[in-house]
């Protein structure tokens, strides 16, 4: 197997997107549907006392987080089937999905405690102006240090409902990651963090009325959930599948 190509991966990762798009789209569709309720209590916001509003978006918010990790699991599932030529069967995958669930909830909050925090910093800097990077280059520093970490801890939830036949699933990717984190951060940074450039940017319009506002949110989330977030997981499983690959080719 030749040397691994960002530009490869990613033509491989949209042809599979392009051919396995509609059962992607009707996965997706759910997790849009599911996010979309996220919006709900900012409509209540004016109509509920603060402490209710909280506990309201809390609850709203924990069971989005569940079920976006169950239909997660259940995409990255019928990708990989899809790389490995075998029969896609929806409803396999879904239960499949209900195996791995309880696992990837534990690796699933390591990542997003990996990955938010340079994230956030991310947002600083992109809400900030240039001279930033001139008084706070520990924070450039930070964020890169950061994710790096995430890198590690990026293929965790991923590598749990993939590849059955490998033992010690966590390290094993972690042990593929070592040798190709330069290329597997510039797959995270492409694939995951310009994801949130939209965030960024309507947060930017401070003038605009709430309602508006949520409405405007509520539009992107759909749009990312429905379009960006398959082509998200398609590219890092086609990377993942790749990294295995060349890890048995040079064992063998």
């Amino acid at each position: 197997m030749k040397e691994l190509s960002i530009a490869d991966i990613f033509r491989q990762g949209f042809e599979l997107y392009k051919k396995y798009f509609r059962i992607l789209f009707a996965v997706s569709f759910f997790i849009a549907i599911i996010n979309l309720f996220n919006i709900v209590p900012q409509f209540l916001y004016q109509l509920l006392n603060e402490q209710i509003f909280l506990i309201l978006e809390f609850v709203v918010g924990l069971i989005t987080a569940f079920l976006n990790v169950k239909y997660g699991i259940c995409m990255l599932i019928v990708i990989w089937e899809s790389i490995h030529n075998r029969r896609i069967n929806i409803e396999k995958a879904y239960e499949q999905s209900s195996k791995y669930f309880w696992r990837s909830i534990g690796n699933t909050f390591l990542v997003g405690l990996t990955v938010c925090i340079p994230m956030l910093l991310l947002g600083f800097v992109l809400r900030s102006s240039l001279e930033v990077f001139y008084k706070y280059p520990l924070i450039i520093i930070l964020s890169l240090v950061i994710a790096l970490i995430s890198a590690y801890f990026y293929f965790a939830p991923i590598s749990v409902p993939l590849s059955p036949e490998i033992d010690n699933k966590l390290w094993y990717s972690m042990y593929l990651v070592k040798n190709h984190v330069i290329k597997v951060i510039i797959i995270i940074f492409i694939s995951t963090y310009l994801l949130h450039i939209p965030w960024y940017v309507i947060h930017s319009f401070g003038t605009i009325s709430p309602a508006y506002f949520t409405l405007l949110r509520g539009s992107i989330n759909v749009a990312i959930n429905l379009f960006l977030l398959p082509f998200s997981l398609t590219i890092t499983v086609v990377l993942y599948d790749k990294l295995i690959k060349l890890k048995d080719k040079k064992k063998s």
